[in-house]
């Protein structure tokens, strides 16, 4: 999500490491102040930087969002959480998101998610090296923060579709075939990065594999080609070592 607090320093011992966000100066990763220190949110970019993450015990809450204007803020009461969620109730309560859309009724689903899933999507197949790749929607105006939320090296995309339902019906229909899975799991990514890969191969790859499903599913496909690689490290690279 798109940052909404400062940049500059927080003046704390410890951080909430709240994820990791992406834009003109290059990848970061967005760090909370840890109670008692005041909530606060900044971006530390890694390029060119040395720095260490230490584990401490406590695991916290990573704070909330807007699906309408994908603004992010600290959880406001800097909550403790168990290891499995990744928020507390009450900024899980506001970002009001149901990954599984499709599963549940819309009338169960929050105001923001109804909006948010009114929107334009798209489908696309992403490849994450080796023989890995998978399909996935998002909506058109976050597609490629979207893709490298995820780590794809390389994307094509299928389709433009009026709604997340839309693009979720070829979605389904697309998981399975071929080789092609809705979910590469981070170990299998991790474990990818330390491989070599030919973006141009793989995106040749990506393209007849769409004409195929294409050809399969009667679609108008759209076919253009996204190059994450370079935007990560902005043309750098991680030692094999320090790939986590």
């Amino acid at each position: 999500m798109a940052n909404g607090m400062t940049t500059e320093p927080i003046i704390s011992r410890q951080y909430i490491l709240a994820g990791t966000a992406f834009g003109e100066g290059g990848p970061s990763i967005v760090l909370d102040a840890a109670p008692p220190a005041t909530p606060g949110r900044m971006h530390f970019r890694v390029v060119g930087q040395s720095f260490t993450l230490e584990r401490c015990e406590a695991t916290f809450c990573t704070g909330r969002y807007s699906l309408d204007t994908y603004e992010d803020w600290p959880c406001p009461n800097q909550s403790k959480v168990d290891v499995e969620y990744s928020e507390c109730p009450a900024c899980r309560k506001f970002n009001g998101f149901t990954p599984a859309f499709y599963r549940v009724p819309r009338s169960s689903l929050s105001p923001q998610q109804r909006r948010y899933n009114d929107r334009p999507h798209a489908v696309y197949l992403a490849h994450f090296g080796g023989d890995r790749i998978k399909v996935g929607i998002s909506s058109v105006d976050r597609i490629r923060i979207r893709l490298m939320e995820q780590g794809a090296r390389v994307a094509y995309i299928l389709v433009y579709c009026e709604s997340a339902y839309d693009a979720r019906s070829i979605e389904a229909a697309i998981s399975g075939v071929d080789g092609v899975s809705e979910v590469v799991h981070s170990k299998t990514k991790r474990a990818l990065l330390a491989m070599p890969f030919d973006g141009m191969s793989a995106l040749c790859r990506l393209r007849e594999l769409g004409v195929r499903i294409a050809q399969r599913l009667s679609l108008s496909v759209r076919g253009e080609c996204i190059n994450c690689t370079r935007d990560y490290l902005l043309g750098g690279a991680l030692e094999p070592s320090i790939a986590d």
